[in-house]
């Protein structure tokens, strides 16, 4: 991010995007104009990749122009939302067509973290594949190992995994590498207490790490999230959507943002909100409807409202995703718990097969 004073320079200029990328050294140049309506304000806005002086976004968004005066703005929201898809559109696709070397350490990790939330198997490979080559460039630093860490749990969420308990573990002793580079890493500690809040043989741990990441860093989104997975699983539902919603909070424009709002349904789902479950699955599914967590929360909330059909239109479209899974691959993600009994209970009843 280019601060406002240094691009100002350019206001009223002819410089083409290329040109003031190359004056910032910016990768993205994020440009256009606005005119106003009385109330009304429409803004053109275009999106370059200046490497390729390539436009990657453009669109037209209108609004009130009080709406620009607030703190919280919904048209400057919608655009930064927007730019921040379309930067992660095109930094992912450049990773699944460019050779490794081609790519900076950026691209790697924004890539990586993103395929590992793909459903295919050939996404999940390249995710592995970019995490690990930027873990090779910066030998000494913890994220890539953390994220390698994340990128085993996904294997088995996602239904990849021959055997999840072990791949469960190969987190755990991965995030320890993570944490042997930095022991204060709140990233690498909110993975590995995930890893074992998954495996369920000693919760008790899992909390702790859980909370002591959040000690370390109160405003990391993702130890906030994972705290409210250990909540929906093994402690107080409420308290999973007290934490889940913080985890929201502090990344409002996270460019996995499907995943928190995943998270969160989960435990909305957890404590019994089964609406508001619903709709938040919804929403995170029109981000990415091919995620089998989200669809699971998705298919339990519908049926326990008695939704029946819907929950089974749910249930067809998750088995069209994993037509392997079976209840008995199901109860393998993990150790027995009250939410995932009720979902396998759903399962059960919409007529998955026992093995």
């Amino acid at each position: 991010m280019i601060s406002r004073l240094s691009t100002t320079a350019f206001r009223g200029r002819t410089s083409s995007a290329g040109d003031i990328g190359r004056h910032l050294e910016a990768t993205f140049v994020l440009g256009g104009s606005y005119v106003t309506y009385g109330d009304k304000v429409v803004i053109m806005a275009e999106l370059t990749d200046n490497r390729r002086e390539e436009v990657i976004w453009a669109d037209r968004l209108t609004g009130d122009t009080r709406d620009l005066m607030e703190v919280q703005s919904v048209l400057l929201e919608t655009l930064c939302a927007a730019c921040a898809q379309a930067t992660l559109n095109d930094v992912v696709q450049r990773t699944l067509v460019l050779p490794l070397p081609q790519l900076d350490s950026n691209a790697l990790m924004l890539g990586g973290i993103s395929l590992m939330h793909r459903s295919t198997p050939r996404d999940l490979h390249r995710s592995r594949q970019l995490l690990e080559a930027v873990a090779e460039r910066h030998k000494r630093v913890a994220s890539p190992w953390a994220w390698l860490a994340k990128w085993h749990i996904m294997q088995v969420v996602q239904g990849m995994s021959p055997e999840p308990a072990k791949d469960f573990q190969r987190a755990i002793d991965t995030a320890d590498r993570a944490l042997d580079l930095e022991p204060n890493s709140s990233l690498a500690m909110a993975i590995k207490g995930h890893a074992m809040c998954h495996l369920g043989d000693d919760v008790a741990a899992s909390r702790s790490l859980l909370q002591e990441a959040t000690q370390n860093n109160p405003n990391d989104p993702i130890a906030w999230l994972y705290c409210g997975f250990w909540s929906c699983m093994w402690g107080d539902p409420e308290a999973a959507v007290n934490e889940s919603e913080t985890a929201v909070q502090l990344s409002p424009l996270d460019p996995q943002r499907f995943y928190f709002e995943m998270l969160l349904a989960n435990s909305y789902l957890a404590s019994g909100h089964l609406a508001q479950c619903i709709a938040k699955s919804s929403a995170s599914l029109k981000q990415n409807r091919f995620h089998p967590p989200t669809l699971r929360t998705l298919m339990t909330a519908q049926y326990e409202s008695g939704l029946e059909a819907e929950a089974r239109k749910t249930f067809d479209w998750l088995r069209s995703i994993q037509p392997r899974l079976t209840l008995a691959e199901y109860l393998k993600y993990g150790k027995p718990n009250p939410l995932r009994k009720r979902i396998a209970s759903t399962f059960s009843a919409l007529g998955l097969p026992e093995s």
